[in-house]
């Protein structure tokens, strides 16, 4: 007799222990399944996100480079002129193929739109460059400067500048430089 009764509970135990086998596989090739969506997304981060924000970080440092060497332009000795011009169309040219090394990792239509803003933004900005470095070099300095307008706001440590700059226009004509003071969090 005891062996007829063990035998329905040695079914009942059999198919609880299918049960649990059957659902940890279901969740084991559920777990999979994320896995390789998550590994397929770290995928599209490292081969196209992660590559095309470094083009467009390489693309800003560029930028600025480029307005740092029309400050100097304008501090340079009138001997050193033609060679701070030359050094500044050199970089410009620069710019140019950064912008078209950047273009070759634009990873969405939506990138691709901001890119075709900032070339714009950027031939504007060349062609206004363009004639404050034609009015150095013809030695009109007070035109040059006032093309390329440098203005010192002191006060509050710094912060009274930086919250200038902060809410200028972000046409890309507008630097800031400051120090760790103002720009620590």
């Amino acid at each position: 007799m005891t062996t007829s009764a063990s035998t329905p509970r040695l079914r009942v135990t059999l198919l609880w222990y299918l049960c649990l086998l059957l659902l940890t596989a279901v969740t084991g090739g559920l777990g999979l399944y994320q896995l390789s969506r998550v590994s397929a997304s770290a995928t599209e981060i490292g081969e196209h996100w992660m590559p095309s924000l470094s083009g467009a970080q390489v693309v800003r440092y560029q930028f600025i480079r480029h307005r740092m060497k029309e400050y100097r332009l304008l501090l340079a000795d009138k001997a050193d002129r033609a060679a701070e011009v030359a050094k500044t169309d050199e970089l410009r040219q620069t710019v140019e193929k950064r912008l078209d090394a950047y273009e070759k990792l634009v990873s969405s239509p939506a990138e691709g739109e901001k890119l075709k803003h900032t070339r714009a933004l950027w031939g504007e900005y060349a062609a206004k460059s363009a004639r404050m470095m034609a009015a150095a070099r013809d030695g009109d300095d007070e035109g040059a400067k006032r093309m390329l307008a440098v203005e010192n706001l002191a006060g509050a440590g710094g912060t009274t500048g930086s919250l200038r700059a902060m809410r200028a226009n972000p046409d890309g004509y507008t630097i800031q430089i400051g120090h760790v003071g103002t720009h620590a969090i």
